[in-house]
């Protein structure tokens, strides 16, 4: 199978338990810990036998402020770097997991979209045939560019707070 397909299984598996749990909480003007939370669990199982960490609290900031000239992905005390700037002032918080194992430095594969109620989500997988990623949901809706490619997942040493 190829990463394409791949891909679009792992979206199509992802986005139903999204919109399912979202449809059963009443369709929330945001989302909360304890939703998202409770949406990576319910990916366990149907997208990866692994048990799954905590979820973390992220920030994806698109400003030109950015500790880089790229995407930069906030989680905890890490910061993970992902695609190329592009013309914002945001910070959209939210929560991350990464589910598997991953291997920094390794090529991925990005999309970075709105869901249909416009929540930001973004997903990077690795190019090896498994459910392997991580995952990025904002607490809030929020109108972004659609944005897809391949980046290099690094972790840095330089620590930056996220912003709350």
């Amino acid at each position: 199978m190829s990463h394409s397909t791949e891909f679009q299984s792992l979206n199509t598996i992802t986005d139903a338990k999204f919109n399912e749990l979202y449809e059963a909480h009443g369709k929330p003007s945001e989302l909360d810990d304890a939703f998202l939370t409770k949406y990576f669990k319910s990916l366990e199982g149907s997208v990866s036998e692994q048990k799954l960490s905590t979820p973390t609290k992220s920030t994806l900031d698109f400003s030109p402020n950015a500790p880089t000239p790229l995407v930069a992905l906030s989680a905890g005390s890490d910061i993970i770097f992902i695609v190329h700037q592009f013309p914002s002032d945001r910070h959209i918080p939210g929560l991350s997991q990464v589910i598997g194992t991953l291997e920094m430095g390794a090529p991925f594969y990005y999309e970075l979209k709105n869901t249909i109620f416009d929540f930001v989500r973004l997903k990077i997988t690795p190019n090896d045939q498994t459910y392997d990623r991580i995952e990025f949901v904002s607490y809030r809706p929020c109108k972004i560019p659609e944005l897809k490619g391949t980046c290099t997942v690094v972790r840095f040493e330089t620590k930056k707070p996220v912003d709350e």
